[in-house]
C-alpha cells in the first residue's frame, strides 16, 4: 500500500472509531420505545439505558486521554474497541432491562477510551497542512454520524428490531481493530513515566458527580437536596483534583494551561459549539415532532438543512484555515450559529417548516465550521506529545457542555417553550464567539500549520 493511501486509510479508520461512539450515543434515544415494549421496562429503567452510558463516558474521558499518553494511543484504541464490542454484544442479547443497563455502563466506559485515543493518534500522525485536511475529513465523518443516528435508529427499530442497533457493533469493531493494528504506529508521551493515579481518581469522581447531578436535574429539579449534594461533592473533588495536580511529579493536566489564552479559547469555542449547535441534534427533532406531528424518522430527514452543512463545511473551511488564525474562524462559526438560533426563535411559533429550515441551515453552516475547528483548537494550545490530553480535554469539554445544555435547555423548554430555548442558545453563541475571538487574538496562522510543537508559556 502506498504511503499516501496508508495515511488516508489511517485517517478514515480513526474517524470511524469516533463516529461509532457518536452514532451509538445518538441512535439510542430513537429506539427507547421499542426497548421498553420488548423488555417491559419502566420509565426509570429506560432513563438508565441513556444515563448508564453517559455517566462512565463523561467521567472517564479526561483520565482516558492521560492513559493513552502514558500507555500508548494505539494500544488504548484496540483495548477500547475490544471492550466496546463485547459490551455491545451483551446489549443486543440482553434478556432484561437491568441486564441492558449493566451492559450499557460497560459500553460507556469503553467508549470513553475511543475518541480520546483515536483523535490522539490523528494528532500525532498528522501535522501542518496534513492536519488541516485530516480534521476536515474527521469533522465531516462525525457530522454524518451525529445526524444519521436518529435516522438509522428509526430504520433499525422499524425493520429488524432494536437489538441490531447494538449487534452491528461487534463486527465493525473487529474490522476497526484489524485496521488500527495494521495502519497505526504506536505513540505515547515520552515524558510520561509516572501515571497520575490521584489525578485520575479525583477527576473521575468530580466528573461523575457533576454528570450524575446534571442527569438528575430534569427529574428531581435543580434545587433538590440530592442534586445540590452531588454538585457540592463535585466542587469538593475539583479542589482535591487541583491540589493533586499541583503536587504530583507528573500531573495528568498541566495547570499552567489555565493561564494560556489559546487553551481557554479552545474551551470556550467547544462549549459554545456543544451548547448552541450540537444540542440542536436533540431539540431539533423534538421541535419538529411536537410542532408538525411527524414521525421520528421523518423528523430526522427534516433535519437535513442542519445536517448537510454540518457534513460539508469542515472540508470547505480547510482553505480558510490556511489563511486565517483560529480566532476569526471559530468566532465566525459561533456568529452564524447565533443568527441561526435567532431566526429559529423568531419563527418557532409560525409552524412554517420551509422558513424555519432556513434558520436550521444557517445554524448548520456555523456548526459545520465549528465541528472540525473546535477540536483542532486544542491541538493548537497543547504540544503534540500530549495529544492524548488534548483530545481528552476537547472531548470532555464538548460532552460536559452538551450535558449542561441538555439540562438547562430542558428546564427552559418545560417552562417557556422552544422560542426561549433558541433565544438562550443565541445569547450563549454570541458571548462564546466574542470571548473566543478575544482569547485567540494573538494567535497567528502558523500556530495551526507549523510542524513544530506550539509553545505554551
Amino acid at each position: 500500500m502506498k504511503a499516501s493511501h496508508r495515511r488516508t486509510a489511517l485517517l478514515l479508520t480513526m474517524s470511524l472509531v469516533t463516529a461509532l461512539v457518536t452514532l451509538d450515543t445518538t441512535i439510542t434515544g430513537v429506539i427507547l420505545p421499542s426497548i421498553g415494549r420488548s423488555l417491559h421496562a419502566n420509565f426509570s429503567q429506560l432513563e438508565w439505558v441513556i444515563s448508564g452510558y453517559m455517566l462512565p463516558f463523561a467521567a472517564l474521558l479526561l483520565p482516558a486521554g492521560a492513559w493513552s499518553d502514558f500507555a500508548g494511543r494505539k494500544r488504548t484504541t484496540v483495548i477500547g474497541l475490544g471492550i466496546f464490542a463485547i459490551a455491545s454484544l451483551l446489549c443486543g442479547l440482553a434478556p432484561t432491562a437491568n441486564w441492558l443497563v449493566a451492559a450499557r455502563i460497560v459500553q460507556g466506559a469503553a467508549a470513553a477510551l475511543l475518541p480520546t485515543a483515536s483523535i490522539a493518534v490523528m494528532g500525532h500522525a498528522f501535522r501542518g497542512e496534513e492536519r488541516l485536511r485530516a480534521f476536515a475529513l474527521f469533522g465531516s465523518v462525525i457530522g454524518i454520524a451525529t445526524v444519521a443516528g436518529p435516522i438509522v435508529g428509526g430504520l433499525i427499530a422499524s425493520l429488524v428490531g432494536w437489538q441490531w442497533a447494538f449487534l452491528v457493533n461487534p463486527p465493525l469493531c473487529l474490522l476497526l481493530i484489524w485496521a488500527t493494528i495494521v495502519l497505526a504506529d504506536e505513540s505515547k508521551d515520552p515524558a510520561a513515566k509516572d501515571f497520575d493515579l490521584p489525578g485520575v481518581v479525583t477527576s473521575t469522581a468530580m466528573l461523575g458527580l457533576l454528570t450524575s447531578g446534571l442527569i438528575a436535574v430534569n427529574a428531581e429539579g435543580l434545587f433538590a437536596p440530592s442534586v445540590l449534594l452531588r454538585f457540592a461533592l463535585a466542587i469538593g473533588f475539583c479542589g482535591l483534583f487541583l491540589k493533586a495536580e499541583k503536587t504530583h511529579r507528573q500531573p495528568m493536566m498541566d495547570l499552567s494551561l489555565l493561564r494560556h489564552a489559546p487553551f481557554l479559547g479552545a474551551v470556550t469555542s467547544m462549549l459554545g459549539y456543544a451548547s448552541t449547535a450540537q444540542i440542536l441534534i436533540f431539540y431539533g427533532p423534538l421541535y419538529l415532532q411536537s410542532t408538525f406531528h411527524v414521525s421520528p424518522l421523518m423528523a430526522g430527514l427534516w433535519m437535513s438543512p442542519f445536517a448537510v452543512p454540518l457534513f460539508l463545511m469542515p472540508k470547505w473551511t480547510t482553505p480558510l484555515a490556511r489563511r486565517f488564525p483560529p480566532g476569526p474562524l471559530l468566532a465566525a462559526g459561533l456568529t452564524l450559529t447565533f443568527f441561526g438560533n435567532v431566526w429559529m426563535a423568531l419563527l418557532a411559533h409560525a409552524a412554517d417548516y420551509p422558513l424555519f429550515a432556513v434558520g436550521m441551515g444557517i445554524a448548520g453552516v456555523g456548526a459545520g465550521v465549528l465541528n472540525g475547528e473546535s477540536a483542532k483548537a486544542f491541538f493548537v494550545a497543547i504540544p503534540p506529545e500530549r495529544s492524548g490530553l488534548a483530545s481528552g480535554l476537547g472531548t470532555t469539554t464538548r460532552f460536559s457542555g452538551l450535558l449542561i445544555a441538555v439540562a438547562v435547555m430542558g428546564a427552559i423548554y418545560s417552562h417557556a417553550g422552544f422560542t426561549a430555548v433558541f433565544a438562550v442558545q443565541a445569547a450563549v453563541a454570541l458571548v462564546a464567539g466574542l470571548t473566543t475571538y478575544q482569547l485567540f487574538r494573538d494567535t497567528a496562522v502558523p500556530a495551526i500549520t507549523t510542524r513544530s510543537a506550539p509553545v505554551i508559556d
